[in-house]
């Protein structure tokens, strides 16, 4: 049989066929055959000479219940992939997308070394990913009702019925039907934990995911960790507080953007939110101590690894151009849900029952965890240790002492940092290679 058109494969198996059958995924099943997983807009582009396929596909029966599914791959001619060494189906961070963080990171014009997506696909990765519902919110909208419910479980919902599409795409492309291994970056570490728990509760049959990739985020910390746990518990306990008062989203996105166009725009003029400081000066801030502005018993953490004048003050980055932080600060999406921060949040602090860390225990499934010295780095380990996993690889990308951790390799520097593809990059296609469906059969 010939390798059909691609365009073709979509439009028969997402345009037509119900969700049930398409994703195999209980939630939608229950909607009934009326609701089908419409295919929208499909495109491709070629990016540094690698094929870069997007469409949005209608994964339940409500307005919102969309989401736009990526994939990045090498081909031998337009439509027709190579065969290759493993694949990796990949989500993002809070405040973040496919495009911001995983594609073009910073820079428009992307290639093989600013791109973890560019750079795993030209060493033969077959790259999935997706962007989450609520990143297709549109930044005018006033009424965020809608939002309430909108938590990581309905993340997870979405994100193992993308799964399932990618995969029957591939099966129709030549790549196999083999489970895929899901990478979840920050908040997308939640994810990656919650569906492969909820997966281990089906028959092996049914199930999407070969392993999971957590990077720089866990769901539980270790008892040496209180300090993080009291901060996480701080952070629940003010999130619930907005939820209580009918604040259903954040709009760190908007924020982010507005610090990222005045840096571009008018980098040596006044900032309206840091007294005192450029906006130059307040875009490099909010970057390099996300998390000073916390309670005091918050974790010392940051995105970006930053350089410092004697005073204190914000003067570059270390491991990248600052051009590519604003540049990325100004491609946010605006709005994220409450909700979903609040569920990681009160997993993290442990002290009240929410349902995505219940079949923690339960994850047998390969485990690379990836951390950065700078981020979340070594805290990650406690979440990894408490599953059922016997294949756990635990890797924390460290450049500085322990005294220097304020400007160590950041939470951002494993996706944007210029030594990022022989620091991080390697490490996961090494990773991804060995653990496909023909080099690793469970």
């Amino acid at each position: 049989m010939k390798n059909p058109n691609f365009t073709l494969i979509i439009a028969l198996l997402i345009g037509i066929t119900p969700v049930a059958v398409a994703t195999d995924n209980d939630v939608y099943a229950t909607g009934g055959p009326e609701h089908k997983a419409h295919y929208s807009g499909m495109t491709r582009e070629v990016v540094d000479g690698l094929a870069h396929y997007q469409f949005k596909v209608r994964v339940g029966p409500s307005e919102f219940d969309t989401v736009r599914i990526h994939r990045v791959v090498r081909e031998r001619k337009p439509y027709h992939p190579v065969r290759t060494d493993g694949a990796v189906f990949m989500t993002h961070g809070a405040t973040l997308s496919f495009d911001a963080i995983f594609l073009h990171p910073g820079t428009n014009d992307a290639n093989v070394e600013t791109s973890v997506a560019l750079y795993l696909a030209a060493n033969d990765i077959d790259v999935w990913g997706m962007d989450f519902g609520w990143t297709m919110v549109p930044q005018d909208t006033t009424d965020f009702s809608f939002m309430q419910d909108w938590g990581i479980e309905r993340d997870v919902d979405h994100t193992l019925a993308a799964i399932g599409i990618a995969r029957t795409i591939r099966l129709f492309t030549r790549q196999g039907s083999d489970r895929m291994n899901l990478l979840g970056y920050s908040y997308g570490a939640a994810i990656a934990y919650a569906a492969a728990g909820r997966e281990m509760q089906k028959p092996r049959v049914r199930r999407h995911i070969r392993g999971i990739i957590p990077v720089d985020h866990g769901m539980k910390y270790a008892d040496a960790d209180e300090n993080s746990r009291l901060n996480a518990c701080a952070d629940a306990a003010a999130i619930r507080a907005s939820l209580d008062s009918g604040v259903y989203q954040s709009d760190d996105g908007i924020f982010f953007g507005a610090l990222g166009d005045l840096a571009a725009q008018t980098p040596g003029g006044p900032s309206p939110f840091i007294p005192g400081f450029t906006n130059y000066q307040a875009v490099l801030f909010f970057g390099t101590n996300t998390y000073l502005l916390g309670p005091p018993a918050a974790p010392f953490w940051h995105f970006v690894g930053g350089a410092f004048d004697e005073f204190g003050l914000p003067v570059g980055l270390l491991y990248f151009e600052p051009s590519r932080w604003i540049n990325l600060a100004r491609s946010l999406p605006p709005y994220q849900p409450f909700l979903g921060k609040y569920d990681l949040s009160a997993s993290l602090c442990d002290e009240e029952d929410v349902s995505i860390d219940d079949h923690l225990a339960d994850v047998s499934v390969p485990i690379l965890y990836l951390g950065a010295g700078g981020g979340f780095g070594t805290l990650g380990d406690c979440t990894s240790s408490l599953t059922a996993s016997h294949d756990i690889t635990n890797v924390t990308v460290s450049l500085q002492t322990a005294d220097q951790r304020s400007i160590d390799f950041g939470h951002g520097d494993l996706f944007l940092a210029d030594d990022a593809s022989t620091l991080v990059w390697q490490v996961l296609r090494s990773w991804l290679v060995n653990h496909n469906g023909r080099a690793h059969r469970r």
